[in-house]
């Protein structure tokens, strides 16, 4: 993750903490410590594409694997059917 991440106006919030009453130094070690907070946990748009293109790439593996699996059972299923009629026909005869 970057850590362009948002727009934190850090001063304007330590201001604010410190007109509620919250010591100066306090504030600032709050805001910094949120500022920490959000620059290792929120992701960017760039990240979430990323794992959007991984995911895709999962998907479209499956997909193969499931269309394989189906073609395998199509065929054996079929060979099962001309195996029955083959049987059925030389039985009747």
């Amino acid at each position: 993750m970057t850590s362009a991440i948002m727009k934190f106006d850090t001063l304007a919030w330590a201001k604010k903490l410190e007109k509620a009453g919250i010591p100066s130094e306090q504030a600032e070690a709050q805001v910094e410590m949120f500022s920490e907070i959000i620059e290792n946990n929120v992701c960017t748009k760039q990240d979430l594409a990323e794992v959007r293109k991984d995911i895709i790439i999962e998907i479209e593996r499956i997909k193969g694997s499931i269309n394989a699996q189906i073609a395998k059972w199509v065929l054996g299923v079929s060979a099962i059917q001309a195996t029955v009629l083959v049987t059925l026909i030389r039985s009747m005869h």
